[in-house]
């Protein structure tokens, strides 16, 4: 099924969006644009099954079922290009340290970051949520079982200066986003990466490098 064009009304519900501080729910948005809430629950589905808003659990504490809130969501070259701002900055961000505490730094604040940037959906496994943040980005990746093979990554011209950095901050951004650690290996070929979930034996990771070269760096056992 292919999701419908948003109306020029969904539109206007994406422009509050866009505005807004923070999520809001459909009364919310129901109240700033004038409209019953039922009408603006129409347009937020459409945004989000365009792909153009995202919807969440809404966590304020209160009692019973929880309701959705709702938030603007990045175009696709908007959200890789933010991304790619995010690495460069926390990778200049550990200029001048030693390098094992500039390393260590950076991968925890990278999967810090991601967990702010990201929305993914309630009740999506670990690697769904993978796959689904990658074709956020623009990525071209399938999944097959317990991996996904990424074929094209969203950030292979910023990668291609300093794989070494950018490929393990990105790792560490798609731990954050599945909130669980990962392990990442070239693929057949050296073509593309495989990406699983890593086990309590797992020590290291693998990164295919966008020169085609492989590289590799020691880390500890996942929790």
């Amino acid at each position: 099924m292919v999701a419908r064009e948003p109306s020029a009304a969904a539109r206007r519900v994406r422009g509050v969006l866009d505005r807004a501080d923070g999520p809001l729910t459909v009364d919310e948005l129901a109240a700033r644009l004038r409209l019953h809430p039922n009408t603006v629950r129409e347009h937020v589905d459409r945004l989000v099954a365009a792909g153009a808003a995202v919807r969440a659990p809404r966590r304020d504490g209160s009692r019973g079922r929880p309701g959705w809130e709702y938030s603007a969501r990045a175009t696709v070259a908007e959200y890789r290009e933010k991304v790619a701002q995010a690495l460069t900055r926390i990778a200049l961000d550990g200029f001048g340290r030693r390098e094992e505490d500039a390393v260590a730094v950076a991968v925890d604040t990278a999967r810090a970051e991601a967990r702010l940037m990201a929305a993914p959906e309630p009740g999506d496994d670990a690697l769904t949520r993978v796959r689904v943040e990658l074709e956020r980005m623009g990525g071209r990746c399938t999944r097959a079982g317990d991996t996904v093979r990424l074929d094209a990554c969203p950030l292979a011209s910023v990668a291609v200066h300093r794989p070494e950095v950018y490929c393990r901050l990105h790792v560490a951004m798609l731990e954050g986003v599945a909130g669980s650690r990962l392990d990442v290996r070239t693929g057949a070929g050296r073509v593309g990466c495989l990406i699983t979930e890593a086990t309590p034996a797992s020590a290291e990771f693998t990164v295919a490098r966008k020169s085609g070269r492989t590289s590799q760096q020691r880390r500890e056992p996942a929790a």
